[in-house]
């Protein structure tokens, strides 16, 4: 049996050991993703995770774990200058092509967690400070950093190609 363990497992283990040593859930997928050489994010973008916590300062709304995984997946496909692409499909461009990933991003952590967001997913184990509820978001954060790593591994071109899940422009 081989002690090398595959980059998933990695990336799961340090979201975990990130959330035991006080990350919130945002920044364990990031720094997990950094750690174990799958992205190489500057401080900056680490410091932008901290809003998100708690579905977003502690609102309850999109799950951080899930913003992670958006937004480690947006530093590597996203689209850093927009106004270098052409007016005429610039705006366009982003729902025919670049909200495919992120959609069945949402879609896969929702079938995975049941919601995409906090305050549901949290919900069923009352006190938001119970160790039942850490015990789940540990699990929760863990397969987020994975779900970011796997969508990580899907080329541009193969991203782009993605049927839609359902969408707010009914976009197949």
């Amino acid at each position: 049996m081989s002690d090398v363990k595959d980059t998933r497992t990695i990336v799961s283990e340090y979201a975990v050991e990130g959330f035991r040593n006080g990350l919130n859930c945002t920044e364990c997928v990031l720094d997990a993703l950094n750690r174990a050489g799958v992205l190489n994010v500057s401080g900056e973008a680490m410091a932008m995770c901290v809003g998100f916590g708690g579905g977003g300062g502690l609102t309850g709304h999109m799950c951080g774990g899930l913003s992670g995984a958006i937004m480690a997946n947006g530093a590597v496909y996203g689209r850093a200058n927009p106004w270098s692409e052409p007016e005429e499909t610039r705006g366009a461009d982003v729902a025919d092509k670049y909200y495919r990933r992120y959609n069945r991003m949402v879609h896969r952590f929702i079938e995975e967690n049941g919601s995409a967001l906090c305050g549901e997913i949290s919900a069923p184990f009352g006190d938001f400070h119970s160790r039942e509820r850490r015990k789940n978001c540990l699990k929760v954060i863990a397969a987020s950093a994975v779900l970011a790593y796997d969508f990580l591994q899907m080329d541009q071109e193969a991203a782009f190609a993605l049927p839609y899940g359902e969408n707010l422009l009914g976009y197949e």
